[in-house]
């Protein structure tokens, strides 16, 4: 089974990338005990002891989420070992040819567009990748309403099953990220 489950990310790092995001919350499908490049463990990164990779969002996955009998959606004694530990599920990187490239494991849920900071983190991370200076405050843009997000899927898929209690449910959510 995939990892489903609300990230908190309290501790947001000083990047461009994360220029004017604040701490959020989010439900997501995200995935944790990556293999990064060069063989350069979550610690080394955390630690900040590699120049190239670093963290960009950093959450502590539910222990229930990692538990399991062993198979290739589900646990494996390495990730048991990990109970309560941090994860990185969004890094970036520069190479030495000046290339840049960003990870990012949620994104599964489509309304999560809704959520400023979450968005904010996805466009600044495609627009560094370019390349492209990022204010100190970084960029702000419109959140999309439901009806907008709806007419970006071709095909509700898992959604088809949006029930007017799931459409309120929905709805329900991404107002309350404007109150933020």
């Amino acid at each position: 089974m995939n990892p489903f489950y609300t990230a908190e990310f309290t501790d947001i790092p000083e990047h461009p990338i994360t220029r004017g995001v604040r701490p959020f919350t989010i439900f997501d499908e995200w995935y944790f005990h990556m293999r990064f490049a060069g063989g350069l463990t979550t610690e080394e990164i955390l630690a900040e002891t590699s120049d190239k990779i670093r963290a960009i969002l950093v959450t502590v996955p539910p222990d229930s989420e990692k538990l399991g009998p062993d198979g290739p959606h589900s646990g494996n004694p390495a990730v048991r070992a990990r109970l309560g530990m941090p994860e990185i599920v969004a890094w970036c990187l520069e190479r030495e040819d000046g290339g840049r490239g960003f990870g990012f494991t949620g994104l599964d849920v489509h309304w999560n567009f809704a959520q400023d900071d979450f968005r904010k983190i996805l466009l600044q991370a495609i627009l560094w990748t370019a390349h492209v200076d990022i204010p100190q405050n970084g960029i702000d843009t419109p959140a999309p309403t439901f009806e907008m997000l709806l007419e970006n899927l071709d095909d509700l898929g898992s959604e088809s099953m949006l029930t007017p209690a799931r459409e309120a449910a929905i709805r329900k959510m991404i107002e309350s990220w404007k109150t933020r």
